[in-house]
C-alpha cells in the first residue's frame, strides 16, 4: 500500500508536487523546513500509533520514530 499527499503552495493554492510514501500513513504536520510528519498506525487500536518523518526535499521516509504513543513518557 502507498499513501499519497499533495503539497500545495499556500499563496497560489496550486499543487507543487505529490508525495508517495510506502505504507499506510496519515498526515500529522508539516514543519517550516518541509519535513512532513506522518502518523504510522502500529496496531489496529486507534489509541496506539507512531509518528515518522518524511524528508520532502529528498523524497524519502526517514528511519526510526519521532514519537511513539506507546511510550510511557508520551
Amino acid at each position: 500500500m502507498k499513501s499519497w499527499f499533495l503539497v500545495v503552495n499556500a499563496k497560489t493554492l496550486r499543487i507543487t508536487h505529490t508525495i508517495g510514501a510506502q505504507g499506510d500513513f496519515a498526515y500529522d504536520a508539516l514543519s517550516p523546513t518541509n519535513t512532513l510528519y506522518l502518523i504510522d498506525p502500529s496496531t489496529d487500536e486507534l489509541q496506539r500509533y507512531v509518528v515518522r518523518a518524511y524528508e520532502s526535499r529528498r523524497r524519502r521516509l526517514l528511519p526510526g520514530r519521532i514519537a511513539d504513543r506507546t511510550q510511557k513518557s508520551w
